[in-house]
């Protein structure tokens, strides 16, 4: 009678493994799905994300036409695909042209010999 209690202890605590082992396995595989069902809600919310931010994206480009063309109305697109390349001056002309526009800028004095202003702007303000 001692082997048969002997096998019979060997298999309860064979089975007593198995099963520890089994509720184990249970547990991860719970776990893995908890994990996959978490993932799969995190997707679904940047999907959503995404779709937000690229509306947001598509109302700033908008926007920036807008402005844009606030800017320079006549602004043609199609100008810069027909334009054959950029063109570069020499520094003689760039500069010969920077010497007109500072004398576009600088102001005349509209004053004649007696001093009277011509300008019609008043030179003195009074308060």
């Amino acid at each position: 009678m001692g082997k048969l209690q002997d096998q019979l202890r060997c298999r309860t605590t064979a089975h007593k493994n198995c099963e520890r082992i089994l509720v184990h396995m249970v547990e991860g595989r719970n776990e893995a799905w908890h994990r996959e069902d978490v993932a799969r809600a995190r997707t679904h919310e940047l999907e959503f994300y995404v779709e937000d931010l690229e509306e947001h994206n598509t109302t700033l480009h908008e926007e920036v036409h807008r402005l844009s063309n606030l800017l320079d109305p006549n602004h043609e697109p199609q100008a810069n695909e027909m334009d054959p390349g950029v063109i570069i001056a020499d520094n003689d002309e760039l500069e010969e042209e920077e010497e007109e526009n500072l004398e576009e800028l600088v102001m005349e004095d509209e004053s004649d010999n007696e001093g009277r202003n011509v300008s019609g702007m008043d030179t003195d303000h009074e308060v």
